[in-house]
């Protein structure tokens, strides 16, 4: 997750920065495209790379779900999904190589995409063989409640990145960085804000109700005490974290609309 936030942030960062910096945003806006429709353009290219980030993160957690515990009867079976995800990544590699020498393609590209795209087909492959094979593997009913916690944690990435894009419009990408890495962390400390607040300073308290709750997608404790996470939850933390985004992108678009160009 640390990852993403630092990835999303430089990503979101870039992407305006670059614009700004080279002046192509004035050969962009001299055209008939306004700033809103120049900035959701850039927040749509970076949602569809942190999906594939996501996909990434999803089989990078779930082989260390499976793999992380094994016992004494299940230790090879367990490795399953670990042989199929690795394997796929080594053929990936290989086939990035030959098209990089071939057509001169960009390599880390191709290894990321690929490894996008096989990870759900090495999921659902090794979910088929668990119950064909009566391997040891988590149940489908597991994978799902697995699947919305990680929905939920690709929700607080995407969150951090709308919030790194509205910053990029005024930090450098160092502030910026460092900033978002400021923000998750208050985030996440929101509801001992909460705790302390009646015993310490108001301003503790008004911090606490301002601040946005990310403990709403941070669902590694309802994992651990392999407890179900509700539909409810999960749909009022998704509604919760597109109004963020949405506050985020348009705190951007004014931010942008009060530059001045020329």
């Amino acid at each position: 997750m640390i990852g993403g936030v630092i990835f999303a942030s430089l990503l979101s960062t870039a992407l305006i920065q670059r614009d700004l910096q080279r002046k192509t945003l004035l050969t962009i806006l001299s055209r008939p495209v306004g700033i809103p429709t120049y900035y959701f353009g850039k927040w749509i290219g970076i949602a569809g790379l942190l999906l594939h980030f996501w996909f990434v993160m999803v089989g990078v957690c779930w082989t260390a779900m499976v793999i992380g515990t094994p016992d004494t009867n299940g230790t090879v079976h367990n490795f399953l999904p670990l042989i199929v995800l690795g394997s796929g990544l080594l053929l990936i590699s290989i086939l990035a190589l030959a098209l990089n020498y071939t057509f001169d393609t960009p390599i880390v590209s191709f290894i990321f995409t690929g490894w996008a795209i096989w990870t759900p087909v090495s999921i659902f492959a090794g979910l088929l063989l668990s119950s064909t094979f009566k391997l040891p593997l988590p149940s489908i009913a597991a994978f799902g409640q697995f699947l919305m916690a990680s929905l939920l944690v690709g929700a607080m990435i995407l969150v951090v990145a709308s919030f790194a894009m509205a910053l990029s419009t005024v930090t450098s990408p160092v502030a910026n960085t460092v900033l978002c890495l400021l923000f998750l962390l208050l985030s996440l400390m929101t509801p001992g804000l909460e705790s302390m607040a009646s015993q310490s300073h108001p301003w503790l308290e008004m911090a606490a109700k301002v601040l946005p709750d990310f403990h709403l997608l941070w669902t590694a404790d309802w994992l651990s005490l392999e407890r179900s996470i509700p539909l409810e939850h999960i749909a009022g933390s998704l509604l919760y974290s597109m109004s963020l985004i949405a506050s985020f992108s348009f705190m951007g678009v004014h931010a942008m609309m009060r530059k001045e160009f020329s």
